[in-house]
């Protein structure tokens, strides 16, 4: 091990979090060592974000690497910041500071020399004699300055920690000025407070700082850690044994201890629990539920609004005699110019009678149909309707084929990252008479809590979805909760109408949710049916049918165009045939050209590339699971790289440190899709994917195709998913609370 010296040159490649890298290193030690080498070296590791053109004092040790010869392997990252004016320049240019690109910073050293970053330090206001800065950026440039010198030095008193650069700017912007002695209070805050961070990391903090593993503090976080993680497979509690069993395997903690810390949560109300009977519980096991806060307070927060909705005397306000609805409907078949089928008129019935209807039906059923007549008596009435889904995919979805404006829930709601969330509640509920949410099952118990405290009294809640389709993503079971209660008006469509009935995909699409297999039949003329089912032999094997059906077959044989038409669906992220390859085969096969490309970590975006927003950005008015196709890359105002998107028409901009909210969508998986339709579908399923192989996801993958779906899949592995109804059962108590 040694220590040697140098000016950082380039960072030739960073993984995502910022926790390792491989650059160059124009060193300036002198003296023998191991190997010679040249001045301009390569170092691997966790250089702490350090940028190009800063001062790095490395402890490590050489190595040679079979393919790229030597390397210096860091283990120790001292900096300081560069005193040339040539050192300046490359780290000012480097993208450290907001509001500085490489044009910006040529200009600034040509003016102050090796003396521009004590004129930012000391006297911001001297950069006003530069061409083109004026005061607004000035104080830009001074407040991103002292930004990066305590994120600097919250990257070193976190070092010893294991805690990573990206991480590091998190939690300053999180706690501020006050994040070292934040952390050093309390390392288990981390968790709560830093979005991302999580127990693990947290915990790692907490080892550093001497915090042993039988700490009440480590242990109450534990719990909670594990509870949040049960959330995350859609549980809104554990059973107490279940959970006891859990915390300790995870801890690695003795059962007294756990017991001890629960105790206290308890007694301080962060979690709480009741008694479940065997007649209570979907499973027939009698046990102590455990929920955390915020679980059991949206769990019961949904049914108190809605018993609060369905008291008796609110649902005579704005019934209508059945004669009357009858006739409604009459008039709304020859407006729209259709037959409704009886379990339709039913449902349009019971939206007219009853204060909260649930409609639940599959492909085929006639759901839009319903919508559109619900709409149309509206109209009739003078009642004013509110049309919603979950997704902004859903939502113009719903608006296409309704022609009526509807929104997600979020934008109905009206939430606000800067007010603290939906700012739509009882003090300030939605102003709609009739409120139509659309793809209800995707709905998950605490956006239903929000839903359901901001809806009037006075008003009429309509939920309609498909209760086979897989559940929400985040926690609860709350469509199928509400269906099994017995407590909620309910119209289950079963029949699907005849010219549905002629589409294979809509036919084997509900054999599959019986539990039969798919039609594996291929007609003569092959353009005259939209389902295929392509055996495969292995993952791999999947893989490459997948490739060629997407890339060749489709095209030539149905004149889809790959780039546009066609989408993936797969169960899992990871793995030979899960998103992450997928999306790597695909963009080299379907975008092969790099002359216009950007890269983030191991993301690499090209200009043609189709791509997924993965989280909600109401700033730029883009929401998670919307897909595009980058347009252009492009320089922003301040020389900083960044990559234009065009979703739905609208051209977003997104900046170099915006791009781990977009991930490649040539292949996206079965939770994503929901909401959406594609033209085509192709779904690789394999063995390697078992754990996730459960009919409804399937079921849910099928029902997006709306032209040609293609099923490509091993025996065993189709099996599984068709007859694995094991999954769909939550720990929740929306219906027996109801």
């Amino acid at each position: 091990m040694e220590w040697i010296e140098g000016t950082l040159e380039r960072i030739k490649y960073s993984n995502d979090e910022g926790s390792w890298c491989v650059a160059q290193l124009r060193e300036e030690t002198s003296g023998e060592t191991l190997f010679k080498r040249p001045t301009l070296v390569t170092v691997v590791g966790n250089l702490l974000g350090a940028r190009p053109g800063e001062q790095l004092k490395l402890w490590g040790s050489w190595k040679r690497h079979p393919s790229f010869g030597l390397q210096f392997d860091v283990r120790t990252v001292k900096t300081d910041v560069p005193v040339s004016a040539k050192g300046i320049e490359i780290y000012l240019g480097s993208g450290l500071v907001q509001g500085i690109g490489p044009k910006l910073a040529s200009r600034l050293v040509e003016k102050f020399g090796d003396k521009t970053l004590d004129v930012i330090d000391n006297e911001p206001e001297r950069l006003s004699e530069v061409e083109g800065i004026g005061q607004v950026r000035i104080e830009r440039i001074a407040a991103a300055w002292k930004r990066q010198g305590l994120v600097r030095d919250i990257m070193l008193f976190l070092q010893s920690h294991g805690v990573t650069p990206a991480y590091a700017t998190k939690i300053y912007k999180t706690y501020g000025d006050d994040a070292i002695v934040r952390v050093q209070s309390n390392p288990y805050g981390l968790a709560r407070d830093v979005y991302g961070m999580g127990f693990k990391l947290a915990d790692r903090v907490a080892e550093h700082m001497g915090i042993k593993g039988n700490d009440p503090r480590r242990v109450r976080a534990g719990i909670q850690h594990v509870l949040m993680e049960a959330q995350s497979e859609g549980h809104l509690y554990l059973p107490m044994e279940a959970l006891i069993e859990r915390a300790s395997a995870y801890l690695r903690v003795n059962r007294d201890h756990i017991v001890s810390a629960l105790e206290s949560l308890v007694q301080d109300e962060d979690v709480l629990h009741e008694p479940v009977t065997a007649e209570e519980d979907p499973r027939g096991e009698g046990h102590l539920a455990v929920y955390a806060r915020s679980s059991w307070d949206a769990e019961m927060t949904c049914a108190q609004e809605l018993k609060r909705l369905l008291e008796p005397e609110l649902i005579q306000d704005r019934a209508l005699e059945q004669d009357v609805i009858e006739e409604l409907i009459d008039e709304t078949e020859e407006e729209l110019k259709l037959e409704l089928a009886p379990q339709q008129r039913d449902a349009i019935a019971g939206a007219a009678q009853h204060r909260v209807l649930v409609i639940t039906g599959g492909p085929g059923t006639g759901k839009t149909t319903i919508v559109q007549a619900i709409c149309s008596i509206c109209d009739e009435q003078e009642w004013s309707v509110n049309l919603s889904a979950p997704t902004g995919r859903a939502a113009r979805r719903l608006t296409e084929t309704t022609g009526r404006q509807a929104q997600t829930l979020h934008r109905l709601l009206e939430f606000s990252f800067q007010a603290g969330g939906f700012q739509r509640n009882r003090e300030n509920p939605l102003a709609g008479d009739v409120i139509i949410v659309d793809e209800a099952s995707m709905i998950d118990i605490h956006l239903m809590r929000a839903l359901l405290r901001s809806v009037p009294s006075g008003s009429k809640l309509v939920l309609v979805g498909d209760v086979d389709q897989l559940p929400s993503v985040g926690p609860g079971n709350v469509l199928a909760d509400l269906i099994r209660s017995g407590a909620v008006p309910v119209c289950r469509l079963t029949e699907v109408f005849r010219q549905a009935a002629m589409s294979a995909i809509v036919r084997n699409a509900h054999a599959i949710n019986k539990g039969r297999y798919p039609d594996t039949q291929v007609p003569k003329d092959i353009t005259s049916t939209d389902f295929f089912l392509v055996p495969a032999r292995s993952p791999d094997d999947v893989l490459a049918k997948t490739l060629k059906i997407v890339t060749e077959r489709v095209e030539a044989a149905f004149g889809f165009d790959p780039a546009t038409d066609v989408q993936v669906i797969s169960p899992m992220r990871r793995g030979v045939v899960g998103c992450e390859r997928l999306n790597h085969e695909l963009q080299s096969l379907l975008n092969p050209s790099e002359d216009a490309m950007i890269q983030r970590g191991q993301r690499v975006f090209k200009v043609g590339d189709r791509v997924m927003q993965i989280r909600n950005n109401y700033d730029k008015n883009v929401f998670n699971g919307d897909i595009g196709h980058v347009i252009d890359i492009t320089a922003g105002a301040d020389d900083e790289p960044g990559l234009i998107v065009e979703v739905d028409d609208n051209e977003i901009r997104y900046e170099l440190d915006e791009l781990d909210e977009l991930q490649l969508a040539y292949a996206i998986t079965a939770h994503k899709s929901q909401g959406s339709e594609y033209p085509v579908v192709v779904i690789a399923l394999a063995t390697a994917h078992y754990v996730m192989l459960e009919r409804n996801l399937l079921y849910t993958a099928l029902t997006r195709a709306r032209r040609l779906a293609v099923i490509v899949t091993m025996e065993k592995a189709l099996n599984r998913a068709v007859k694995n109804v094991s999954a769909r059962v939550r720990y929740t108590r929306l219906a027996w609370r109801l």
